[in-house]
């Protein structure tokens, strides 16, 4: 499973996390999943920081705005992480979207 198309994104929880709906895959798996942006880290809206609240605000519009309009949203590189999450190096029209958000200093690499 090196690849995988997304068949419609269903929310966008925040910066780095959006659920998807993957038609190939059976609906317990498949349906409404949880996907985080790997390799990336937006903040929190919840944050007490106003400016962190506001980044986090722009990244969770920018994520959404992106997903919603894109043609073709590409998986890349899926693993299953904590809270029964997918995580992915996530394809937008064939931009990476994590390296879309960096560029806008909206997110920040993770080191790991």
């Amino acid at each position: 499973m090196n690849k995988v198309k997304v068949s419609r994104i269903v929310s966008c929880f925040d910066g780095d996390t959006f659920r998807a709906d993957i038609d190939t895959w059976p609906k317990l798996f498949g349906h409404k999943i949880p996907i985080r942006i790997r390799g990336i880290d937006c903040p929190e809206r919840s944050s007490k920081d106003p400016d962190e609240q506001l980044t986090a605000t722009n990244a969770h519009a920018f994520t959404k705005s992106t997903l919603i309009n894109a043609k073709e949203v590409m998986l890349e590189n899926v693993q299953r992480g904590k809270y029964f999450r997918l995580i992915a190096d996530v394809f937008v029209d064939g931009q990476n979207l994590a390296e879309m958000l960096v560029r806008a200093r909206l997110a920040k690499r993770l080191k790991y």
